[in-house]
C-alpha cells in the first residue's frame, strides 16, 4: 500500500510538471531548448539528475561491494572530470553559437552539411545505446524490488518515459529533472548513512576491511588496475565532452555566464552523489556477511536493500529515488536522440519548412520510436555496464576529436571530422561485434582496444585534414565572432 501511494503521488507531480510546461511548448526551439531562458540553477540539476542514472547508483554501488574504493574509477571520477572540462572549455563557447541545439549543428557550422549527416548517425548510435542501458537498469531494479518480469518492467519504464519526455519536451524535462535530483539525493543518501550506521560506523568499515579485505581500501585492486581506471576516464568521462544533452543544457541558457555556473553546479551535485552510493558499497561489505547474505549479487545490492532492510513507507521512497535516477537519465537521452531525428532529418529532408506545431509533432513522434529501438536493443544485452560501456566508447572514439578539433584546431576541416568519426566509431563497433561473436581479434581487448581506436580517430582527422583544402575562412572568421559576443538573455 505504502508503494502505491508513494508512486500513484510521484506520478501525479510529474504529470502536473509535464502539463505546466506544455503550455509553453510552441516551437521547435521550445521543445528542445526551452526558449534559451534557463539560469543557471536550473540547469545545475537536471545535468546532474541527466547524467546520474540507474548505472550511476545500481553499478558503483554494487561494484564498491566487489572491487572496494576502486569502484570510484568506474563512474565518478570520471563523471567529475567530465563535467568540469566539459563546462570550462566548452560550455561558453556551445552557448555562444547562435542556431545550434544539437551536436549535428555545431559540426555543420564548423564542418559542413555532409559532416552533419555522419555525426547524426553516430550520435543517433550513442543514444540508443545510452537509453538502452537504462532501461536495462530500471527493467533489473523493478524486478529485484517487486519481482515483475523484466521486459513488462522495461515496457513500463518506457512508456513513463517518453509521456515525460514527449508530452513537453526540453522544459518538462528540465523541471522534471529537478524534482528527481532532489529526491535521488535523499535516496543515495539514506542508503549511505543507514549502511554505514549498520556497520558499526566509518572506523567499523575501516577496521573491518583492514582486517578481513584490505585490498577494499586500495584505489586501484586486480579488477580495476591503472589501465583500466584510466580506459573508464576516456570512456565515461572525457566521452562526457561532445555528449548532446550537455551541450543542449549549455545552448538553452540564458547566457554563457548562466552556462557556465550551471555546469559547475552540476558538479558541486556530482560529488556526493557518486560518494554515496561508494559508501553504500564499502558499508554492504561488512554488514552483509552479519546478516547471512554475503552471497548476494553485487547488481542486487540496491533493490534487496531498498526493498527487505526498510520499514514500508522508507523503503517506497528508496524505491521511489532509483525510480527516479533512471528516469531522468531516460528521459534526457531520449530527448536529446528524438532532437537528432527531428532536426537533423526530418527538418533537412523538408528543407526547414515544416510549421512549428508539426515540427514539435514530429519531435513527438520521433521520441516513440527512439524509445521502442532502445527498448528491442535491451533484449540483446545482458549486463547494463556493457551497454553503457559501448555507448560512451562510441562517444569518445567517435564524437570527442572532432567536437574538440571544432573549436580548437583552425586546420580541422569537414574530410578529417568525417573520417575520425567513422573510423573511431566504426572500430568500437566492429571490436563489440566481432568479441560478441567469439571471433578472435589480432588487436589487444579492453580497455587497451579503446586506446587504439581513439588513435584512429585522431590519426583520420589529422590526416584527412592536412590532405585536403582548409576550412573556408569566413566559417573561423564567423566561430571567432562567436567567441567575441555575448547573446543577450531572453526574458
Amino acid at each position: 500500500m505504502a508503494l502505491v501511494i508513494v508512486v500513484s503521488a510521484f506520478a501525479l507531480l510529474l504529470a502536473a510538471a509535464s502539463l505546466f510546461s506544455r503550455r509553453y511548448v510552441k516551437s521547435g526551439e521550445d521543445f528542445y531548448l526551452a526558449g534559451r531562458r534557463m539560469p543557471w540553477w536550473g540547469i545545475g540539476p537536471t545535468i546532474a539528475a541527466g547524467l546520474f542514472g540507474g548505472t550511476s547508483m545500481l553499478v558503483v554501488a554494487g561494484n564498491s561491494m566487489s572491487y572496494g574504493v576502486s569502484a570510484i574509477w568506474i563512474l565518478a571520477v570520471p563523471s567529475w572530470i567530465g563535467a568540469f572540462v566539459a563546462t570550462v572549455f566548452f560550455a561558453r563557447k556551445v552557448r555562444r553559437l547562435r542556431g545550434v541545439a544539437s551536436v549535428p549543428d555545431i559540426v555543420a557550422l564548423r564542418y559542413g552539411e555532409g559532416t552533419r549527416t555522419v555525426f547524426t548517425i553516430v550520435t543517433i548510435f550513442f543514444y540508443v545505446g545510452f537509453t538502452t542501458s537504462q532501461l536495462l537498469a530500471l527493467g533489473i531494479f523493478i524486478n529485484g524490488f517487486t519481482g515483475l518480469p523484466l521486459l513488462p518492467a522495461m515496457g513500463a519504464t518506457l512508456l513513463v518515459g517518453l509521456v515525460l519526455a514527449g508530452a513537453s519536451g526540453f522544459l518538462g524535462v528540465v523541471i522534471t529533472d529537478g524534482i528527481m535530483c532532489v529526491i535521488l539525493a535523499i535516496g543515495v543518501g539514506v542508503l549511505a548513512v543507514t549502511g554505514v550506521r549498520w556497520a558499526g560506523g566509518w572506523s567499523g568499515i575501516v577496521d573491518t576491511l583492514a582486517a578481513e579485505s584490505p585490498g577494499h581500501l586500495d584505489l586501484f585492486s586486480p579488477s580495476i588496475t591503472p589501465g583500466v581506471a584510466m580506459a573508464y576516464v576516456a570512456a565515461f568521462g572525457l566521452a562526457l565532452v561532445p555528449q548532446q544533452d550537455i551541450l543542449q543544457r549549455f545552448a538553452s541558457a540564458k547566457d554563457a555566464g548562466h552556462a557556465v555556473r550551471g555546469g559547475l553546479f552540476a558538479l558541486v551535485i556530482f560529488i556526493p552523489l557518486y560518494l554515496f552510493p561508494v559508501v553504500a558499497g564499502l558499508a554492504a561489505t561488512v554488514w552483509l556477511p552479519r546478516e547471512g547474505h554475503d552471497a548476494l549479487p553485487a547488481e542486487s545490492l540496491v533493490s534487496w536493500t531498498a526493498k527487505t532492510m526498510y520499514s514500508p513507507w522508507v523503503s517506497a521512497f528508496l524505491f521511489l529515488a532509483v525510480t527516479a535516477a533512471i528516469l531522468s537519465t531516460l528521459t534526457t537521452t531520449i530527448n536529446s536522440c528524438a532532437l537528432n531525428v527531428t532536426k537533423d532529418i526530418y527538418l533537412r529532408v523538408t528543407g526547414d519548412r515544416a510549421s512549428p506545431s508539426r515540427t514539435v509533432a514530429v519531435g513527438r513522434v520521433s521520441t516513440v520510436l527512439v524509445g521502442l529501438v532502445a527498448l528491442l536493443f535491451a533484449t540483446v544485452f545482458d549486463f547494463i555496464l556493457g551497454a553503457l560501456y559501448l555507448a560512451f566508447s562510441i562517444a569518445f572514439a567517435g564524437m570527442l576529436v572532432p567536437i574538440v578539433a571544432a573549436f580548437y584546431w583552425r586546420r580541422a576541416n569537414g574530410y578529417g571530422a568525417s573520417w575520425s568519426a567513422l573510423s573511431g566509431s566504426g572500430f568500437v563497433i566492429l571490436d563489440f561485434a566481432l568479441r560478441e561473436l567469439g571471433v578472435s581479434v589480432p588487436w589487444p581487448g579492453e580497455p587497451y582496444s579503446l586506446l587504439i581506436a581513439f588513435c584512429i580517430s585522431l590519426t583520420a582527422l589529422i590526416a584527412g585534414s592536412l590532405l585536403t583544402a582548409p576550412p573556408p575562412a569566413h566559417v573561423l572568421d564567423e566561430l571567432d565572432r562567436a567567441d567575441d559576443r555575448e547573446p543577450t538573455a531572453t526574458a
